[in-house]
C-alpha cells in the first residue's frame, strides 16, 4: 500500500531535519604527517600553519568521489536466471578545484608534493659542460640529472572532506555551521596537477585542478561543529 504524504508534511519533514543540503559548503584538510615532506612544502613557499589553512580556504571545488562494484556474471544461481555479483571494490579518483592568489600557494603546494615523489638528484657541477640554466630572482637553478621516486609510505596522506550545513540549532550559540559527516580518504597522492593557462586576453582567475589517488575512504557520521 502506497504512503499517504501531502506537501505540507513533506515541508515539515524537511524542516525538522534541518532543511535541504547546500552544495557550496564544505571544508577540506590534509593531514601530513612526513616531516620532510612539509619541510619542502614550506621550501616551495606554500603556508605550513594551521593545517595548511590558505589552501583550504582557497579550494573553489572539491567531490566527495563515487564507489562502484566491479562484478562478474554468475551463470544459472537459480534456474533461468543470471545474476552480477560483486567481488572488489573500486573508489573514483577524487577531483579538486583552487582559485590561485597572487603567490599561487595551491600551485606551490601541490608541486611541492609531487616534486618530492618524484625526487630528483641534481647534476654534478661539469656535467656535460652545464651547471644550469639562467638565475631566477638571484638564485641558480640547478639542473636535475635523474630522478626516483620515493617510498610509497613516505608520500601519501589522509584527505579529510567535511560536509558543512547552515546551523539550525539555536541552542549551539556562536557557531554558524555544523558538521554531519566527513568522508575521509586514506593514503592520498596527487597524481595529476593540470596545466595552467595564461592568456594576453581579458582577465580572468587563474584556477588549478588537482586529481588525486587514494586506497580507500571512510564515511564518519557526525554532528559535530565544524573544523576551526
Amino acid at each position: 500500500m502506497a504512503v499517504s504524504t501531502n506537501i505540507s508534511s513533506f515541508l515539515a519533514e524537511v524542516a525538522k531535519r534541518g532543511g535541504i543540503a547546500s552544495s557550496n559548503s564544505y571544508d577540506v584538510q590534509f593531514i601530513i604527517q612526513n616531516q620532510e615532506l612539509l619541510t619542502q612544502i614550506n621550501a616551495y613557499g606554500s603556508q605550513t600553519s594551521d593545517n595548511f589553512m590558505f589552501t583550504r580556504m582557497l579550494c573553489n571545488e572539491v567531490q566527495i568521489p563515487g564507489i562502484v562494484f566491479a562484478s562478474a556474471d554468475i551463470k544459472g544461481p537459480y534456474k533461468g536466471l543470471n545474476a552480477r555479483m560483486p567481488y572488489a571494490k573500486i573508489y573514483n579518483s577524487l577531483d579538486m578545484s583552487f582559485v590561485c592568489d597572487m603567490e599561487s600557494v595551491p600551485y606551490r603546494f601541490f608541486r611541492a608534493w609531487q616534486d618530492f615523489i618524484s625526487n630528483g638528484i641534481a647534476a654534478p657541477v661539469g656535467l656535460s659542460g652545464v651547471t644550469g640554466i639562467a638565475p631566477v630572482n638571484s638564485r641558480r637553478v640547478e639542473r636535475k640529472e635523474s630522478f626516483y621516486f620515493r617510498y610509497y609510505d613516505d608520500y601519501v596522506a589522509d584527505v579529510e572532506i567535511y560536509k558543512l550545513e547552515k546551523n539550525s540549532d539555536k541552542t549551539i550559540a556562536n557557531k554558524q555551521f555544523y558538521n554531519p559527516y566527513v568522508v575521509a580518504l586514506r593514503r592520498a597522492y596527487p597524481y595529476s596537477v593540470t596545466s595552467i593557462p595564461l592568456s594576453a586576453a581579458s582577465s580572468q582567475l587563474v584556477k588549478l585542478t588537482v586529481s588525486m589517488y587514494y586506497e580507500y575512504s571512510d564515511f564518519v557520521s557526525t554532528k559535530s561543529t565544524a573544523p576551526s
